[in-house]
Order: C-alpha cells, then structure tokens, then sequence
C-alpha cells in the first residue's frame, strides 16, 4: 500500500512539476537564454577585432611572443650573473 502510494506520489509530483514550469518559468527561461547567446556572439564580435590586430590567435602559450619573451628574460639573467 504505501509502495503503490510512493509510486503515485512520485508521478503526480513530476506532473506537477513540468505544468508548474511550464505556466511560470519556461517564457523567462526561453527569454533569458536567448540574452546570453546574444551577449556571447557580442563579446565573440567584439575580440575578434582585437585579435586580428594584435595578430594574435589561439594558439594560446605556444604563441612565439611568449617564448621570446621569457628567452629574454632568461638571456638577461644570464648576462647579468657572468
């Protein structure tokens, strides 16, 4: 008895779950979603500019500037301690 309560419990919960998303939440969650991907592609169009004038890409830190900067670096240092 208490099983097949459970059991019906269970279902009318999850019933009344998705009917109560559905009549309060789903617009705003539709319509917030939408926002972000906006903003993404904002931001996206927004440092692509800045990426092709700095002639960078996504190489990330193999990038050959960092390299050279920390064998500069690392040069200096040598040439200060000889």
């Amino acid at each position: 008895m208490i099983a097949q309560f459970l059991r019906f419990a269970a279902l009318l919960t999850l019933i009344a779950n998705n009917t109560l998303y559905q009549l309060f939440l789903e617009s705003r969650y539709v319509r917030s979603t939408e926002v972000v991907a906006v903003a993404g592609q904002e931001i996206t169009q927004i440092s692509q500019p800045e990426q092709i004038q700095n002639g960078a890409d996504d190489s990330g830190l193999f990038e050959s500037g960092v390299f050279d900067s920390l064998g500069d670096v690392l040069t200096g240092l040598n040439n200060h301690w000889i």
